[in-house]
């Protein structure tokens, strides 16, 4: 018996969302998550701050008014998002393989302008990669909803080990990178649901977690489709 594209598509989406476990989505698991999310944000609204004659990353041009009216509130509700809001290359397979293999980098990831100062850069992608690691150790599947990593990049992060972090932090720190940095509409969303949440009741998933986990779904189950992320 053959199974349509869309009970595929249906199928798939049911067995992520079985993923979505207490324990594995729990507050008290998601802390480096949260910790996470709230230094990205932080470095977005120092960027906000500084003059617009100063190099600003493209996210922050576009969202500069909108990251500086986050209130502390706010702030806290967008860093709570059960997703991790920085990327390091987590679905570029090439760049990878390019990393396990050693190879010096590409003209492309060498070019490519970093967001924040170097520093700052270095520690935020030492961050995310070590969370990816330890996720992708003691659970794949969550690690690929968490950070949206590509079983193949996952494999690799895992191979070249949590001892090579701090080196391609240091050398690639400029691909740590705000998730979905191209889609605006996306982030303006994002940045709206976080001002106007303000239930007394405190679910399970805020509303802002489970808008980020339908977009991450929709980047798992149709790569391609979505905008750039």
């Amino acid at each position: 018996m053959s199974i349509s594209d869309g009970d595929h598509h249906r199928a798939g989406e049911h067995a992520l969302v079985d993923l979505i476990e207490p324990e594995r989505f729990s507050p008290e698991a998601l802390q480096g998550v949260y910790q996470l999310n709230r230094a990205l944000i932080e470095l977005l609204v120092a960027s906000a701050n500084r003059p617009v004659s100063e190099a600003q990353p493209h996210i922050v041009v576009h969202l500069g008014p909108a990251l500086l009216a986050l209130g502390s509130a706010a702030r806290e509700r967008l860093a709570c998002c059960p997703t991790a809001l920085v990327d390091f290359g987590f679905r570029n397979v090439e760049f990878w393989r390019q990393i396990e293999s050693g190879q010096p980098p590409s003209s492309t990831q060498w070019s490519l302008q970093g967001c924040f100062p170097r520093l700052q850069a270095i520690e935020l992608a030492q961050t995310a990669l070590t969370l990816a690691w330890t996720w992708s150790q003691s659970s794949r599947e969550a690690a690929t909803l968490i950070f949206g990593l590509a079983p193949e990049c996952a494999t690799t992060l895992v191979k070249v080990g949590i001892q090579a972090i701090p080196h391609i932090a240091e050398t690639y720190a400029h691909c740590g990178r705000p998730r979905w940095e191209t889609d605006i509409g996306f982030w303006r969303e994002l940045i709206r649901i976080a001002q106007a949440a303000d239930s007394p009741m405190q679910p399970r998933l805020p509303p802002i977690g489970v808008y980020a986990l339908q977009r991450q779904f929709a980047d798992l189950l149709f790569p391609g489709l979505t905008c750039n992320s």
